[in-house]
């Protein structure tokens, strides 16, 4: 059940994001990774499929997708959240620029998808043993960086 699914994981990111002024967000849920996390990848893999499809689709719909991705992964790159966090940083610099509602409160330091790929090679060739694994294991996400970082 996709729309249950998808509601449950938004619910999960705000209710942990709603509790940061009482504790830092923990990696520590069902998946290891925060939810905001959690709901700012579905949501972007989501808007990716509703892309793909050969059948037509509402723009709305697609809009909403990314812009809820935008705001989850936000909060998750956020200071009170996880800033470094390889997972936001790599699904936030592949949305890039998406047009969001006048509403929205935008982080105080928006970071350009170049800024964001920067920030995930930095975290691979930081000199920890955690960037060398995932440099080694995450090859593909690495050179897309790469690649991305240059590009511009």
């Amino acid at each position: 059940d996709l729309p249950a699914s998808l509601r449950l994981a938004r619910q999960a990111s705000d209710l942990e994001w709603e509790a940061v002024g009482n504790m830092l967000p923990t990696s520590t849920s069902v998946y290891f990774f925060p939810g905001t996390a959690f709901y700012g990848v579905l949501a972007t893999r989501l808007a990716k499929a509703v892309q793909q499809r050969n059948e037509p689709v509402s723009m709305s719909s697609l809009d909403m997708l990314q812009q809820h991705a935008v705001d989850s992964l936000d909060k998750c790159l956020a200071p009170a959240g996880r800033p470094k966090l390889s997972l936001c940083l790599l699904a936030r610099a592949r949305l890039g620029n998406v047009p969001m509602p006048a509403s929205y409160k935008s982080p105080p330091v928006a970071r350009s998808s170049t800024e964001l790929y920067l920030a995930l090679l930095s975290n691979y060739n930081g000199g920890s043993e955690d960037g060398r694994v995932a440099k080694e294991f995450c090859s593909e996400a690495y050179e897309e960086a790469n690649v991305a970082s240059k590009s511009t």
